[in-house]
């Protein structure tokens, strides 16, 4: 008699099992069967988890990432270009004063020797006769004229643009995204699937995107390379002119090396002797607040009195100087319908028209002290004055709120620091940008004096002594040496 092939079972078997391929009872046979079912469901889950995943799939946020750094790179160097552009032009308007100033020089030279001949042609005619000296004089004469027109013409002013091709923009975008599929014959199923996004696209952070690069080009990341808002690249676009040997290099004052033409260039200006006379005038109004605090002093009447008159005759002699000035402001507020940015040219419409109206008030109270002019409430204008400086100064600290967003943005971009936000970290992308620095806390200073011309703070004349003092100083810095200037 046959038994179930199940060990310890004494049934007789009534069918072959599928699964082991034995004889079994009714109940091992059904057992048997229970587990191939708990298997298909296991293997049924696998195939909804491994369907749910292939739907799922998706590079969406990526590729939205990718984006986002090209719109920040785009807008980067928007920026750039804006700033690149104002500097270039600057640079054009300088060449051509100064060779307007040439020409101008020649001009009278040369007149003077056309005078002379002109004189010796008339008196020929009036004569009726010349000799072949006198001949061989003019003819000199003229082939001298030419020779120095032509020499002018070639030589003192040769203006030469950048090669197109440093300024091509039509470089297209060129992203290698890679797929690669491995499919079999036999049963039609993908074994493998690999896509070389996420590898392309974290390679690409350890990049960064230059203004001196060809549009949508990675280049390595530099050594030691420091980012700032207000970036000068050094060889982008190249120079805009390659050369005029009239033309000298504008702001190549170094600060290595201070040499006595240099001191007589910048006390020459009129911008120059202005810096000089405000810190003279407000560490006056500074020393004469400290002997007055400090009445042990001898003689501190006499001192108190000599640094009150000095800051007086330092503030009259500068509004002396800035008489008139206004039309400059004007003009200034003209040329800020040229910047394509339409904020930062708003911005700096502002500016100059708060400035504009500075001066103009200015004016108007100095006519008014020497009794050129009668005003019933001066006091009501010099209260203009100072709101239109707090205007100023407020509108000149949004600039350089914009430029350190810039800056961190840039810093952020190129040290692969995206995500980091701290406080640390800003303060150091701020920190390296001396030009940002020196005019954000010039600016600061200078706040403090028409706040507190409008009791909007405590008034203080020491402390309006010290901040002045300290944002004279700074200004002093950004005049004497270009470098340490925002671009305008």
């Amino acid at each position: 008699m046959e038994f179930c092939q199940t060990s310890n079972c004494a049934h007789s078997p009534i069918a072959v099992c599928l699964h082991c391929q034995g004889y079994l009872c009714v109940e091992h046979l059904l057992q048997h069967n229970e587990e191939l079912i708990c298997e298909a469901n296991m293997y049924c889950d696998e195939f909804n988890k491994i369907t749910e995943e292939i739907e799922n799939m998706s590079y969406n946020e990526q590729f939205r990432s990718a984006e986002e750094d090209l719109n920040d790179w785009i807008n980067d160097q928007m920026k750039q270009l804006d700033k690149i552009y104002e500097e270039k032009l600057f640079e054009l308007k300088q060449a051509h004063s100064k060779v307007d100033e040439k020409l101008k020089k020649f001009k009278q030279i040369q007149q003077s020797k056309l005078t002379s001949i002109k004189r010796r042609l008339f008196n020929s005619q009036l004569s009726k006769q010349i000799g072949v000296e006198q001949l061989n004089q003019m003819k000199t004469a003229v082939e001298q004229l030419r020779e120095d027109v032509h020499h002018f013409k070639t030589n003192q002013c040769s203006i030469k643009l950048v090669n197109n091709d440093q300024m091509n923009y039509s470089y297209k975008l060129n992203i290698d995204i890679q797929l690669k599929k491995n499919i079999t014959n036999d049963n039609e199923t993908i074994t493998k699937t690999d896509n070389d996004i996420n590898q392309i696209y974290n390679s690409s952070k350890k990049s960064q995107l230059r203004a001196d690069a060809k549009p949508f080009e990675y280049i390595p990341k530099e050594q030691n390379y420091d980012s700032l808002s207000s970036i000068r690249q050094k060889d982008f676009p190249g120079r805009l002119f390659d050369e005029y040997a009239l033309v000298e290099s504008i702001n190549n004052m170094s600060c290595s090396k201070v040499s006595l033409d240099e001191v007589i260039r910048f006390t020459s200006r009129t911008a120059g002797r202005d810096k000089i006379y405000r810190i003279i005038q407000y560490a006056s109004r500074f020393i004469a607040w400290y002997f007055i605090k400090k009445r042990r002093v001898v003689n501190v009447e006499r001192l108190i009195e000599l640094f009150q008159n000095l800051e007086s005759v330092m503030s009259l002699t500068r509004k002396g100087m800035r008489l008139g000035r206004f039309v400059d402001y004007v003009k200034s507020v003209l040329e800020s319908f040229h910047i394509r940015n339409k904020r930062i040219g708003t911005l700096f419409g502002l500016i100059a028209v708060c400035q504009s109206l500075f001066m103009l008030f200015d004016n108007l109270l100095l006519l008014h002290r020497f009794k050129i002019i009668y005003f019933k409430y001066p006091q009501h204008l010099q209260q203009y004055l100072n709101q239109v400086w707090l205007l100023w100064l407020s509108l000149a600290l949004t600039r350089d709120y914009y430029e350190m967003q810039a800056s961190f943005a840039v810093g952020q971009h190129n040290h692969q620091q995206k995500q980091d936000k701290s406080l640390m970290r800003r303060a150091t992308i701020f920190w390296t940008n001396k030009p940002l620095v020196i005019d954000t806390f010039k600016n600061l200073c200078d706040l403090y004096i028409p706040l507190s011309n409008l009791n909007i703070v405590r008034a203080n004349n020491g402390l309006q002594g010290l901040a002045g003092t300290i944002a004279s100083i700074l200004g002093f810095l950004q005049l004497w040496d270009k470098t340490y200037q925002l671009p305008a």
